[in-house]
């Protein structure tokens, strides 16, 4: 779904890095926790290991998601719908889906 487009194409911009920055954290997500539930299933320990090991990326990116986040809410001061957009991605926690494959 196309999103309107706003007077300044720089606050576009950024919240189309925020959305694929958010879309990637939810893919290494979901990636991290087929591979643990695979490397269970099939006693697999490099398979649990590389879905260990993709927590520090979700991390990271989760990080990088709230500080784009925090400064377009500061240069952009998003209101109503962008508002909403702007801190749901914030909200987002996919790591919790990461922290599931450490258990």
């Amino acid at each position: 779904m196309m999103l309107p487009k706003h007077i300044l194409g720089t606050f576009d911009e950024a919240l189309a890095t925020l959305r694929n920055n958010v879309l990637m954290m939810d893919s290494l997500a979901t990636r991290s926790l087929d591979n643990a539930l695979n490397g269970l299933l099939q006693r697999d320990d490099d398979l649990c290991a590389t879905a260990i090991a993709d927590d520090e990326e979700i991390d990271q990116l989760e990080k990088q998601v709230d500080k784009d986040g925090i400064e377009l809410l500061l240069r952009f001061q998003p209101v109503a719908s962008d508002l909403r957009r702007v801190v749901s991605a914030m909200k987002l926690c996919p790591t919790s889906s990461a922290w599931a494959t450490r258990r």
